[in-house]
């Protein structure tokens, strides 16, 4: 039995809750000597000039090795009289064979199958033909085959194998045939030069990092029918991918590193985005999400203005927008539960709106959102992690519209306070577990009340009004509308109530049959 190398790609993450920009390191490791363990296991190999081979159960033949000169090399189409179906780490360049120099082969119609590492390093090899009875490419077939310029698929491939064609340096095109349904793990990852991949119907599976450091493509087009889509990380020159309905999830790292990234459109079917997704795309400037959202699926997006959750997306995950520095509006629909840990810190917010069904505020979520002045915490919250909304420097009203929010934020415990001075939290009525101080920031009853029997409800001198009152000092924003069936509410003044009194005027609107007025938190 002969040793043969295997050859191990590792990604090592390193990732940390930080403002510094995630950082990923390849590393490979070429472990001597190991096995490849399908065909040379437990068969006898035998030695026809200039071939090693084994026979197949079928009658035919494998070609398991090659001590000829190199050069142009035809494959016989049978040896020892067996038709030769296969080929298998045939002319790897592996140290027992130092003089295996191809520059083009020929491989004849009987071969079905190019087994594991059958050209893998052949660092020469300028030109192949493949027939079309070949179904399989395996695995590393022809890694690192780096002078390999072009390639045609022939239709009769079902299936590409993970490192299949991985750093062929200077590949640039590549046609994926209409019968293969799935590209394997790292498949084409590394091929410098690659520039255009075209993409055939059938195609059901794009694997993970299976076009990673193709660092020339720039447009991408996925096929109608790929349901989990992976595959694109630091394609640095990558400004646009279509993404077909057919995706239900778009996986972890599929484009991470895309700093180029411009136009990512999210279809309403995909129901996942992976932990680092879109982390670092920072040409992105917009994205609607109808799925739940991964682990910094997409921080470091800097150009990302405008993020819209759809009603259905369950979770944000931890650090999910962290970085996003343009983004300043955020509505979050009642769907989603979590809100995962630093999920929008660092952002640029000014308006942020969380829907009645959020339960979990996670830790320093909004942490550093230094433009932020209010926030309403709906009744669904159950819990704030620590410092939530520390340095939001200019956060002065916390609205509060249920009972007091559980928080490990509690420094009696041990804990850090989920928010800082200047901040008041106000509290309903009627709603339990206030005291005067909510983790160490003042908590106020927000209790403002419209008075209609003290003689200052109605029209006078052409000018219709009413006496508001309540806590002393508390915000308020009086509203207006035409229509309660269909309200559009317009604000008319935001005012503190001083001496928890305030007398709101306005004059009479002749041309409006019908008026209606409410208080709010500003």
């Amino acid at each position: 039995m002969r040793l043969l190398i295997r050859v191990f790609h590792v990604v090592i993450r390193m990732n940390k809750p930080t403002k510094s920009a995630t950082r990923t390191t390849r590393a490979i490791l070429c472990l001597f000597p190991l096995v490849f363990p399908a065909l040379v296991s437990a068969q006898q190999e035998f030695y026809a000039a200039p071939y090693v081979y084994q026979t197949n159960a079928d009658g035919s033949a494998t070609l398991t090795g090659y001590t000829g000169p190199g050069g142009s090399v035809v494959v016989p189409t049978s040896i020892s009289s067996l038709p030769v179906t296969g080929l298998y780490n045939t002319f790897a360049a592996v140290p027992w064979f130092p003089n295996v120099t191809l520059t083009n082969v020929t491989i004849p119609s009987s071969v079905l199958s190019i087994g594991d590492g059958a050209f893998y390093c052949c660092a020469s090899l300028t030109n192949i033909t493949i027939p079309s009875s070949v179904t399989n490419i395996g695995y590393g077939a022809f890694q690192d085959c780096a002078a390999l310029s072009a390639i045609t698929i022939p239709a009769s491939v079902t299936s590409i194998t993970d490192w299949a064609f991985a750093d062929c340096s200077s590949l640039s095109a590549v046609t994926i045939p209409g019968n293969v349904a799935s590209i394997g793990d790292s498949a084409f990852q590394g091929c410098a030069s690659l520039t255009n991949v075209a993409f055939s119907s059938g195609l059901t599976n794009i694997g993970e990092y299976a076009f990673a450091y193709d660092e020339l493509l720039n447009n991408v087009v996925i096929p109608n029918g790929v349901m989990n889509l992976a595959g694109f990380p630091y394609c640095t020159a990558l400004t646009n991918v279509t993404i077909p309905e057919s995706v239900i999830n778009i996986e972890d790292d599929a484009f991470l590193g895309c700093t180029k990234l411009a136009n990512a459109a999210i279809p309403g079917t995909v129901t996942n985005i992976g932990n680092y997704a879109f982390e670092g795309s920072s040409g992105l400037t917009s994205i609607t999400i109808a799925g739940s959202v991964g682990n910094y699926a997409f921080a470091y997006c800097t150009s990302l203005t405008n993020a819209t959750l759809s009603n259905g997306v369950g979770s944000i995950g931890d650090y999910a927008f962290c970085e996003c520095g343009g983004l300043t509006s955020i509505v979050i629909p009642g769907s989603v539960n979590s809100i995962g840990v630093g999920s929008f810190s660092f952002t640029s917010l000014t308006n942020l709106t969380m829907s009645n069904g959020v339960s979990v505020i996670g830790g320093v979520a909004f942490c550093e959102c230094g433009l932020l002045t209010s926030v309403t915490i709906p009744p669904s919250v159950q819990s704030i992690g620590e410092q939530a909304f520390w340095d939001c420097n200019k956060l002065t009203n916390v609205f509060f519209q249920g009972n007091a929010p559980a928080s490990p934020g509690d420094a009696e415990n041990g804990g850090i306070v989920p928010f800082l001075p200047p901040a008041i939290c106000y509290y309903l009525p009627g709603t339990t577990g206030w005291s005067n101080t909510y983790h160490e920031v003042p908590a106020v009853l927000w209790n403002p009340l419209i008075q209609t029997g003290n003689g200052h409800f109605g029209v006078q001198n052409n000018q219709f009004g009413f006496d508001i009152t309540g806590t002393p000092a508390i915000p308020i924003v009086v509203e207006a509308t035409t229509n309660l069936a269909n309200p559009v509410w317009t604000p008319l003044t935001n005012v503190t109530l001083t001496n928890g009194l305030f007398h709101f005027t306005e004059p009479t609107q002749p041309n409006t049959p019908s008026r209606y007025y409410r208080i709010g938190s500003p």
